[in-house]
């Protein structure tokens, strides 16, 4: 039998940062950089989508104010327990 090794649930803190480290990249990015330089920006934005993805964080992007956000769910209590 395989066994699939399961992701520790990451602290609040954690994800926070990661959140603004994806922000942060996606401020970066801009055409106008080398090449190079668009590149390191995008594998550093890539790596903190994807471990955002990989540990179902819910998030989302606001296309006015161009961040992206976490989107908590509002099960109540009562749900949850059945």
């Amino acid at each position: 039998m395989l066994s699939i090794p399961s992701l520790e649930v990451p602290a609040p803190q954690e994800v926070l940062n990661v959140l603004e480290k994806l922000n942060q990249a996606n401020q970066a990015y801009d055409i106008r950089l080398p090449a190079e330089q668009r590149q390191r920006i995008a594998a550093i934005f890539h790596i903190h989508y994807v471990w955002l993805l990989q540990h179902h964080i819910s998030f989302g992007y606001d296309r006015v104010r161009q961040r992206y956000f976490l989107q908590y769910s509002t099960v109540s209590q009562e749900v949850t327990n059945r």
